[in-house]
């Protein structure tokens, strides 16, 4: 992150804020926080007021990418993982 702060840390975390989620898939802040309102990436989980997102959605958002896996409908979080294991994409 801009700041250094990612280097406290001598692992990603397995959840994170939008800053730390942007910069693990190497975007700025705002064009992440445009994709995921798009629905173009995952979805985040709110815990009370924090809003967090999982490395493990930020890794599967990257290979679908990268074209490794198949697209993936980041509106309905629950069929993300469904639809990476092979059903076919609704969004997108």
């Amino acid at each position: 992150m801009p700041d250094g702060s990612a280097s406290r840390f001598a692992f990603v975390p397995a959840a994170m804020p939008a800053e730390a989620a942007a910069f693990y898939v190497g975007m700025g802040e705002h064009a992440f926080l445009a994709r995921v309102a798009a629905g173009k990436a995952p979805q985040p989980i709110r815990d009370g007021r924090q809003v967090i997102w999982l490395r493990a959605d930020l890794d599967l958002y990257l290979a679908v990418l990268a074209g490794t896996r198949p697209a993936v409908d980041w509106l309905d979080g629950r069929a993300a993982w469904r639809q990476a294991a092979g059903e076919q994409a609704t969004g997108w």
